[in-house]
């Protein structure tokens, strides 16, 4: 009776398996999470697939509720760091950056696979950029751009990390700019973005982009300038006196929108002098 019960619950998680495979997460989230629910040596595996297929669908409150009832310490590496990975991706969803972080930091990052790599620093950057970190921020996703496979994503992580520059205060840069740097990478994009702000516009610009490109000619941004990217990007943030900010209250993007307008929140308080609001 036992094995018969046994061999029923392993077609169930395989059919499950399939579902999620055939991106049908509703389904599949609902089949682990009836496996789940029988007391078992897989009771928890099962549990981190429920919370898995819940988040994709998405449904965050469904996904805590699975993974709040997983017994950690009987968890291997390897699930633990799928654990930490999916609640640092919930706290990142309610725009909580401190507990992200938090659970990032209980991730072993040299066991991951690319893929997993990959999804660690993209979670790293945008939790160090919601909490104001842009330094940490930068490094991550100099660390993403690492396991990235296409040119495409690449670019847009590139043009994501000048992004993050120019929100660094002048005194942050300069300060950066003097400290001794371990990273050719790294000192490449802070040149880059002083560059930048040196020549806003005008017919030294691009001369100017051609000294920088001749200095790190190996670096990531060249492609950026090769794109024309600065051709279009020349405005000064400090010209800008207001912003407007769309966002769906409601509906399945809800919650990713109440994240979004919790960092700008944070961002515009996190300025102390009102003038660079």
């Amino acid at each position: 009776w036992y094995g018969a019960t046994a061999s029923m619950a392993g077609a169930e998680e395989r059919k499950a398996g399939k579902l999620f495979e055939r991106d049908h997460y509703g389904d599949a989230a609902l089949f682990y999470q009836r496996l789940a629910q029988q007391p078992a040596a897989r009771q928890d595996i099962l549990r981190l697939k429920a919370a898995q297929a819940f988040l994709k669908i998405p449904r965050d409150d469904q996904a805590r509720k699975n993974l709040n009832l997983i017994v950690v310490e009987k968890l291997t590496g390897k699930q633990s760091n799928q654990l930490n990975l999916m609640y640092a991706q919930l706290d990142l969803n309610s725009a909580n950056a401190e507990l992200a972080l938090g659970h990032l930091k209980g991730v072993s990052v040299s066991s991951l696979g690319r893929s997993e790599k990959a999804q660690y620093y993209e979670m790293s950057a945008f939790a160090y950029a919601l909490a104001g970190e842009f330094v940490n921020s930068v490094y991550a996703r100099i660390k993403l751009d690492l396991y990235l496979h296409s040119e495409q994503k690449k670019q847009s992580n590139n043009g994501a990390i000048l992004e993050l520059l120019s929100l660094m205060s002048e005194q942050t840069l300069e300060q950066q700019l003097q400290e001794p740097q371990t990273s050719i990478v790294y000192s490449g994009w802070l040149a880059l973005e002083e560059t930048r702000r040196t020549y806003p516009s005008g017919g030294e610009r691009q001369q100017a982009f051609n000294g920088w490109a001749s200095q790190y000619p190996e670096h990531p941004g060249q492609t950026l300038i090769s794109s024309g990217y600065f051709l279009v990007s020349g405005f000064k943030l400090s010209n800008i006196s207001m912003i407007a900010v769309f966002l769906p209250e409601s509906g399945p993007y809800g919650s990713y929108a109440a994240a979004i307008k919790a960092g700008f929140v944070a961002a515009y308080n996190r300025q102390e002098h009102a003038g660079s609001r």
